[in-house]
């Protein structure tokens, strides 16, 4: 087998590579609904990367939205408001004046994400056969479930690529256990995990920030920490003590300012969001179902009902889906489950993701969890008011080269890039009902 290590290991990878596609999206639910994935009465799972929820390329153009790539750019026009103008004049008057149309038009712009990967030929022989694991096709394997979760991170973000932000009180000094704000989603920084430590403020390294592996974590209802490990985890990363301050966060790695746009960006009220500034057009905001109200209270029926009668007023009939911080939505089901002498009704995604249904004024509403998303917060999600934008229907290996496997100079190992360029569109800020500071189980 040796002899024909390297024509083997490219030709597993384009054989994977479909798979992979269709394996991307489906452990994150707001990716995989933007992805079109179709989960049920199929022989398999697939994803539909060619209709209407699946992600748009430059060669699909949906007849029912209007899409143009200018180079990097998606340009979305956009209608917000109807014509106005009209009147009833009396029978001797003049009817009024018309109005033009206002019209605008959002920038969309890809990003880029990469899951690297590289190995020896030496490894890549003796794990051929008569191995515990095939390396090639693990190593595959862990690019295609690396690269789901950064772009769900993304997409679930704030346009910077934060996972975490230190307390005020944080000290400035050298060291390796940072303190963290309250509300930090510890999800996101699970134990081996390897992040950024970076200045907020610029994306600068601090001191010995970058590509740091997380070594323990301690969860606390003001504010937990994280302890890193002290050893290099890579050539292009830092090691030791870390100069720690409250001016510093923590980030997915090596993207500071690069990532995906993300709900957080689209929802917010203040801020430029695909080249329109928030304050200058109100339709461009987000809608604050709770109205500035910053205080801490469980999510209930009351809220909800206000959550749409307000989003009904921004021009939404109904939602497709919340999604939201799954210990916000246990105290509504908890709550639920002591009211009634029943089960609760839960509704089940395109997708497969099932969660407890809203059954208010016209709307039947899933409430659909999701661990990674920010902490005592729901958002309401109309999926045609939003698209995946790519290059692709889905990652692929970079073969620039001629093949999967890449070698730098005359070094032996060899890299495999995973790629996928990709951005999320939002053509309707105000669709997207925000909950926030809500109560958590």
């Amino acid at each position: 087998m040796a002899d024909n290590t390297l024509t083997s290991a490219a030709s597993l990878l384009w054989e994977m590579q479909g798979t992979l596609q269709e394996l991307y999206p489906k452990d994150y639910v707001f990716l995989a609904e933007l992805s079109g994935v179709q989960k049920g009465n199929v022989p398999s799972d697939t994803f539909d990367s060619m209709g209407a929820n699946g992600r748009i390329t430059q060669d699909l153009q949906p007849a029912s939205f209007y899409r143009d790539y200018s180079g990097l750019r998606v340009r979305v026009p956009l209608q917000p408001i109807g014509l106005q103008g009209a009147g009833s004049p009396t029978e001797t008057g003049t009817i009024n004046v018309p109005i033009p149309l206002g019209f605008s038009e959002a920038h969309i712009t890809l990003a880029r994400v990469v899951a690297p990967a590289s190995i020896t030929m030496d490894l890549a022989d003796d794990t051929m056969d008569n191995a515990a694991v095939n390396m090639i096709t693990t190593l595959a394997t862990k690019q295609r479930q690396a690269l789901a979760e950064t772009v769900n991170d993304q997409l679930l973000g704030d346009g910077v690529g934060t996972l975490a932000t230190a307390i005020s009180t944080q000290a400035g000094a050298g060291g390796l256990t940072l303190s963290v704000a309250a509300g930090t989603d510890f999800d996101k920084l699970y134990i081996g995990r390897v992040v950024d430590v970076l200045t907020a403020a610029s994306g600068a390294d601090p001191g010995q920030g970058l590509r740091r592996k997380i070594s323990a974590i301690s969860e606390s209802a003001t504010a937990g920490t994280v302890t890193f490990d002290t050893a290099q985890q890579a050539s292009d990363g830092g090691s030791g003590n870390i100069t720690l301050s409250n001016a510093v966060g923590v980030y997915i790695p090596g993207s500071w300012g690069n990532v995906i746009q993300g709900l957080e960006q689209a929802a917010a009220i203040t801020g430029t969001f695909e080249g329109i500034a928030k304050g200058t057009y109100a339709y461009w905001q987000g809608t604050d179902a709770r109205q500035g109200v910053t205080t801490v209270a469980p999510l209930s029926e009351p809220m909800l009902d206000t959550a749409t009668l307000l989003g009904q007023r921004a021009g939404v009939g109904q939602w497709d889906f919340a999604i939201g911080d799954p210990q916000a939505i246990n105290v509504y089901k908890n709550g639920k489950a002591s009211q009634l002498r029943y089960n609760a009704p839960t509704t089940t995604l395109s997708s497969g993701f099932k969660g407890i249904t809203y059954d208010g004024l016209d709307q039947e509403l899933p409430l659909i969890p999701e661990r990674r998303f920010k902490t005592g917060a729901i958002k309401l999600i109309k999926r045609d008011r939003m698209h995946l934008y790519g290059r692709h229907a889905g990652p692929k290996f970079e073969d620039s080269t001629g093949s999967p496997w890449q070698r730098f100079s005359r070094s032996l190992p060899r890299e495999s890039w995973y790629v996928d360029r990709l951005q999320l569109g939002v053509h309707d800020c105000a669709s997207i009902v925000f909950l926030n500071n809500l109560a958590v189980s």
